[in-house]
């Protein structure tokens, strides 16, 4: 699957500490494997952006609701660009 050059920006929280009773060491392997994913998602497209958001928990947008507005927004700049370029 390729996205072409569609402009992506993929966000992850901050990875997550052990719940209680999980060992760090499978906590770190589920964050590996997240991070891994979104890594992915973020390079489905040739401009895909994966960004770990600092001291973001899984709701970003509540969490840390400028990094998702400045995200979009560079999305969106991205494709006015484009237009421009094209017209």
């Amino acid at each position: 699957i390729s996205l072409g050059t569609m402009p992506l920006v993929v966000l992850s929280k901050t990875p997550s500490q052990p719940a209680p009773g999980e060992s760090q060491d499978l906590r770190d392997a589920k964050n590996r494997i997240l991070l891994g994913q979104h890594r992915a998602t973020a390079q489905l497209s040739r401009v895909g952006k994966h960004q770990t958001v600092k001291d973001a928990g899984h709701y970003i947008q509540l969490d840390r609701p400028r990094v998702v507005i400045a995200s979009i927004r560079e999305v969106l700049d991205t494709l006015r660009r484009r237009e421009a370029k094209a017209a």
